[in-house]
């Protein structure tokens, strides 16, 4: 575990990425202070590099991190629409913008609506985008569609990979404003990716498939297991209706729930190029439910592991955070070697 109260480089807020590099350094996206900081392999402070501005080492908010073949660190500034580069050691090489790959123009909708964004970059340096995702108000079971188109943007074009379908439930925060609005999305299925150097991995959140595409678009394999999603029982829904009483969302009682739940609630890629794929939670589970599938798309091991959120695996070890009821963070490293396998 890394963290320590009251010591700047050992302390956390609002994680967006933990990774290890070849040397075994650890790499911490920390969004809270807009900083990317070096560790140690047995938990060292070494260095920082970022804060928050608009120079070429600086970020407008600092949100998530890929580790690229060779090590080079990759760093993702959302509001700035900008890819800063950084070889292992934390040393800028450049920076790019993707805001040319995105459109501005709003969607012509009174529906709400998410904004178009970056989802990863495949190893030839294409960049996955995602458009506009607008909610049609049309649906059944509790779910309503929010529909995204997805792009691979490279040199001279794009490809479109189509358009996938996340499940929402959306209510109006206040009737007297048609525009405000919040989501209510219990056991919903949100469009859950990855992206590797060769592949894009996208599961739609409705059933346990999970759909490969290549770096031209095309589908190429689709993992499966061999069962569905369980059944929303009554005890399910009560525990959600009291969980969302203690928030300031409360559960509406007009908003149905769904008869299922949804399949993933989160997909991953190893460093080694493995594919570990979450199984939404069930209220009161208390270990996540992971299944793992190899390159070649068989299912290889399933896992139950404790409640940290998980952000990456490399060699064996599996790297993430915890919070504390104040929000503040401490990183986590776990043995794969010492989890028991099912």
């Amino acid at each position: 575990t890394l963290g320590r109260e009251g010591e700047p480089d050992y302390e956390f807020f609002r994680i967006g990425t933990v990774a290890s590099i070849a040397s075994g350094n650890l790499v911490v996206a920390n969004g809270g202070t807009h900083e990317l900081r070096f560790y140690s392999p047995d938990g060292h402070y070494l260095r920082t590099v970022g804060r928050r501005g608009e120079g070429p080492e600086e970020f407008g908010f600092l949100s998530t991190v890929w580790i690229r073949p060779g090590d080079t660190i990759a760093v993702l500034d959302s509001r700035r629409r900008r890819i800063v580069f950084f070889d292992s050691a934390g040393t800028l090489v450049r920076g790019e913008s993707y805001a040319q790959d995105l459109t501005d123009q709003q969607p012509d909708s009174e529906r709400p609506c998410v904004f178009p964004g970056l989802m990863g970059l495949l190893g030839d340096g294409t960049r996955v985008t995602s458009g506009w995702g607008c909610m049609q108000f049309q649906g059944t079971d509790g779910r309503r569609p929010t529909t995204f188109s997805i792009d691979l943007v490279r040199a001279g074009g794009s490809v479109p990979v189509g358009e996938f379908t996340a499940s929402w439930v959306w209510e109006r925060a206040s009737p007297e404003n048609p525009r405000d609005f919040f989501s209510i999305n219990p056991f919903a299925g949100l469009l859950r990716y990855a992206v590797g150097p060769d592949e894009v991995y996208l599961s739609e959140g409705t059933d346990f498939d999970i759909k490969v595409f290549d770096m031209a678009g095309q589908l190429v394999a689709l993992l499966r297991e061999d069962d569905d999603p369980p059944s929303v029982l009554g005890e399910d829904r009560q525990a959600y209706v009291e969980i969302q009483a203690a928030t300031s969302r409360p559960h509406p009682g007009d908003v149905p729930f769904p008869h299922r739940f949804a399949a993933y609630s989160d997909l991953m890629l190893s460093y080694e190029g493995d594919l570990w794929a979450r199984r939404f939670p069930i209220p009161g589970e208390s270990l996540q439910q992971w299944v793992v599938f190899s390159r070649d798309s068989q299912q290889i091991r399933r896992l139950a592991l404790p409640d940290i959120t998980i952000e990456s695996v490399r060699g064996g070890k599996i790297f993430g955070h915890i919070s504390d009821s104040l929000g503040i963070q401490t990183v986590v490293v776990l043995d794969g070697g010492c989890l028991l396998y099912t």
